[in-house]
């Protein structure tokens, strides 16, 4: 005889017991969390290890150009292409307080990889603009990090890729949000942002 749809099969949850579970977010018999509780935490994996994926390693073709030039520095050389971002500004892409930048800053004029400048518009303001070098070094970065790109979501198609963008997009438009408080000293995605330079 046929069982019953509302059966549970061997391992999962009935119905009732699932509703409540998503609804509480408790775990189940195995430990696991489930429901939004689970998706989070879930969520809270997947991220840092898609970030480490990304940016594990420098461009193998760059690794003598770059000696010890961080992955978070080079996240600042490319921000600032191509026509400079004033001290602020460059701060709160990176999520970081201005101090923390202006040390930044300093460690990447002394590699020669961005240099001060007056804003055209207001003298009194400092921009800080790509050199030479790194206008080519950033290009080339980027060249690596779409590589890498493809690569990690090559089990996406097209139509997938466009729903994870723009998913991504609506949580980031809530990170960059006026109420600073939630995503301070977070990167993008709402991860810890490494200060360290």
């Amino acid at each position: 005889m046929a069982r019953s749809s509302a059966s549970a099969r061997p391992g999962t949850a009935g119905p009732d017991r699932a509703a409540s579970t998503a609804a509480t977010g408790r775990a189940d018999d195995r430990g696991a969390t489930s429901g939004r509780a689970g998706q989070l935490d879930r969520l809270a994996e997947l991220l840092p290890a898609i970030q480490t994926r990304v940016r594990a390693t420098k461009p193998p073709e760059l690794t003598a150009e770059l000696g010890s030039i961080t992955l978070h520095q080079l996240e600042a050389v490319r921000l600032v292409q191509p026509d400079g971002l004033t001290m602020s500004r460059l701060a709160e892409a990176l999520r970081i307080s201005e101090s923390a930048a202006t040390a930044l800053v300093d460690r990447l004029v002394r590699h020669r990889l961005i240099e001060r400048a007056e804003d055209p518009e207001d003298r009194r303001v400092v921009r800080i603009v790509p050199s030479d070098l790194s206008r080519e070094l950033a290009e080339r970065f980027v060249t690596h990090q779409r590589r890498v790109l493809e690569e990690a979501f090559a089990v996406l198609g097209d139509g997938d890729l466009d729903v994870l963008v723009g998913l991504l997009e609506r949580v980031v438009t809530r990170f960059d949000a006026p109420e600073e408080a939630p995503g301070a000293g977070h990167g993008r995605l709402g991860l810890p942002r490494d200060t360290d330079g």
